[in-house]
């Protein structure tokens, strides 16, 4: 996968995902594989908002 076709906050909130120890990933490579796909950065952040259930960025505390 090409990250670095992901909108540069979207790439940070990746970065900043809180670990996970038990069960499921919060979010999957196959999940953000689609978006990092499509070219418009505004479109991602809504694909990415509606994976996510966020309305804004993760808490990183």
């Amino acid at each position: 996968m090409n990250l670095c076709n992901l909108a540069p906050d979207l790439q940070e909130e990746l970065l900043f995902l809180k670990p996970y120890f038990n069960g499921r990933a919060p979010i999957t490579e196959r999940q953000i594989r689609p978006i990092a796909a499509e070219p418009n950065w505004d479109k991602q952040r809504r694909r990415f908002k509606k994976l996510t259930g966020s309305a804004g960025r993760n808490d990183r505390g």
